[in-house]
């Protein structure tokens, strides 16, 4: 996971055992190379959802099409919502992965993915919105994400709208 803190490789028992090492050593390059692949394949969908929210594609066959090959399973409408944190001025910018964390928490695509765009401070949230309801249910859940932020990290204060109902290949509206 190049430079990345992901956890912790524990070897129990006595180290009398001169394979020890070795196996450690084995076992930890094994795990490299799978979060290595896992990196790789994250990056691919992050390419997707920019690609998405750029307009590139040109119907929602193309765009099907394009996730497809990502390994992403996609919804025909999305709500876009746009997240930001704010901190007391004299703190240092929120990292984005806390609005990933209350985003992955807060919104829910039981039959489709959620994508993730980051452009500076912003996080755009595609939310898969099969019918109306669920578009419903996602801007509910934006307007308390905010509530929600400020219970869990009190010096976090979240703002941000949602879309109405769009469909995949017109997500740059």
């Amino acid at each position: 996971a190049g430079n990345h803190h992901v956890g912790w490789l524990t070897l129990f028992g006595t180290d009398s055992d001169p394979d020890a090492e070795l196996l450690l050593r084995l076992a930890a390059a094994a795990l490299g190379t799978e979060l290595g692949r896992e990196a790789s394949y994250r990056g691919r969908k992050a390419s997707f959802w920019e690609s998405a929210l750029a307009g590139e594609f040109h119907d929602a066959a193309s765009a099907r099409e394009e996730a497809a090959s990502h390994g992403i399973a996609v919804a025909p409408n999305y709500v876009a919502v746009a997240l930001e944190a704010e901190t007391e001025a004299d703190a240092a910018r929120p990292d984005v992965s806390v609005l990933r964390a209350l985003a992955t928490d807060g919104f829910r695509g039981a039959e489709a993915e959620i994508g993730f765009v980051e452009r500076g401070a912003t996080l755009f949230v595609l939310v898969p919105a099969m019918r109306a309801v669920d578009a419903s249910n996602a801007k509910t859940a934006a307007t308390l994400l905010p509530l929600n932020a400020a219970r869990r990290k009190p010096p976090l204060r979240v703002s941000g709208g949602a879309s109405g109902l769009e469909p995949l290949d017109a997500l740059q509206r």
